[in-house]
């Protein structure tokens, strides 16, 4: 069963490794080269998957296994905060085509402001 939640520090290691097989898969896809990725400390991945009152980073698991991932950033102006960006949609290839990229739309469409919000009050 697929659950989607948002990612946290404890899943550093497992976003860097899904965005390398995402650069190895997909380069098209995802911006940095391999190289960059991985050249990233476990500081600054932690930072740029940690939930903030603009954004969140949600995973896709089967079981323990992240088989996707997906962000959103929230516009932080007042005036434009209703708008978002999607950003690193990738589902693994060996798990496409059994819906998990239909589940993650519905979990940012209900959670993105709740969890925005929420990481915000955590801080």
């Amino acid at each position: 069963m697929i659950t989607i939640r948002l990612l946290d520090a404890q899943d550093a290691q497992r976003f860097t490794q899904l965005r390398l097989q995402a650069i190895e898969t997909s380069p098209t896809a995802i911006w940095p080269t391999w190289q960059e990725e991985l050249s990233r400390s476990t500081e600054q991945t932690v930072a740029r998957i940690q939930s903030t009152s603009t954004q969140a980073v949600f995973g896709a698991f089967l079981g323990d296994l992240l088989v996707g991932l997906t962000g959103v950033r929230r516009e932080p102006l007042s005036q434009v905060a209703h708008k978002a960006t999607i950003w690193g949609v990738f589902v693994d290839p060996a798990q496409r085509g059994k819906g998990i990229a239909q589940l993650a739309p519905s979990a940012r469409a209900t959670s993105p402001r709740r969890a925005l919000a929420s990481s915000s009050q955590q801080r």
